[in-house]
Formats: C-alpha cells, sequence, structure tokens
C-alpha cells in the first residue's frame, strides 16, 4: 500500500497519511481472512531508510499473510 502523495518513508507521511495507510491495512486483513485457507497471523513490513533496508524510496507498507505452517518462529520465542 502506498499513499496518493509521494514520500520517501514513513516518517515522511503526515499523520493522517500514516492513519489512512493503517486504516487501509485493517481493510486489506479484512478480505485476506475471507479466503481458504484463511491466514492464521499476519506481518506488516515497512523499511525507512537505506540502512533499515529500504531499496524502493517512497513510501509503502506490506500485509504479508502467514500461516502456522509459513511461520518461521513459534510465538513463545518472541515474547521479551
Amino acid at each position: 500500500m502506498i499513499p496518493k502523495r509521494l514520500v520517501p518513508t514513513w516518517f515522511d507521511a503526515t499523520p493522517e497519511e500514516q492513519a489512512a495507510i493503517l486504516a487501509l491495512a485493517t481493510e486489506v486483513k479484512t478480505l485476506l481472512d475471507q479466503r481458504t485457507p484463511r491466514p492464521d497471523g499476519y506481518n506488516l513490513g515497512l523499511n525507512s531508510g537505506a540502512a533499515a533496508g529500504q531499496t524502493v524510496f517512497h513510501l509503502h507498507l506490506h500485509v504479508i499473510p502467514a500461516t502456522r505452517a509459513t511461520s518461521p518462529t513459534p510465538a513463545a520465542a518472541c515474547a521479551t
């Protein structure tokens, strides 16, 4: 997902643009939840800046569906 206005990173977007992108992520999740098989979870991904791995220098957010079968790390391993 990308904002209508070209901005390089999440931190260059306005609060309104950030809110709209997050709202759209929820809409995308709702659509993906209607698929079979239904995802077990989601990853949201964005990189801000070259040092963070950004290679396309306009803000974009990935909504990545995940299943237990594709999850590389059990949830318990992520606890702090």
